[in-house]
């Protein structure tokens, strides 16, 4: 299974900031999923959408962050539960997970599952990522 968490609308993308339909972890799953014949891919989604607008996301992202906020998702359709093997998807965000990640991992129990991350950046790879994922998991 794979579940990611992307944004489109303003984003870098090679070190400019440009207008992406479809954000570069979304383009990294898809990509992904060709390798499998029969992929179950998940899309975890904010209930209230991030700005389009680059500058404005970085604004909100670093209040959630400092403020320790966790926006609500949508549901997951997709059986996580019955999962043994997740490819986890997501950007970087101030070197750390995303919050809709965070919201979505605290959803589930972890244990006897294998989580593959992957990560999209601008050159600072996982940051504090994957010791997050440690302690949530």
């Amino acid at each position: 299974m794979i579940v990611y968490f992307s944004r489109s609308g303003q984003n870098l993308y090679r070190g400019q900031c440009q207008y992406l339909n479809v954000g570069n972890t979304a383009l990294v799953a898809r990509a992904i999923a060709r390798c499998f014949p029969q992929p179950i891919v998940a899309e975890i989604r904010p209930i209230i959408d991030y700005p389009d607008e680059y500058q404005q996301v970085l604004k909100t992202t670093k209040h959630e962050l400092d403020e320790r906020t966790f926006p609500k998702i949508m549901p997951i359709t997709a059986d996580i539960a019955g999962s043994n093997h997740i490819i986890l998807a997501f950007p970087n965000w101030w070197n750390h997970l995303p919050r809709p990640i965070v919201t979505f991992m605290e959803q589930y129990q972890w244990q006897d599952k294998t989580i593959y991350p992957v990560c999209t950046h601008e050159g600072n790879r996982f940051g504090d990522s994957l010791n997050e994922l440690s302690e949530i998991a």
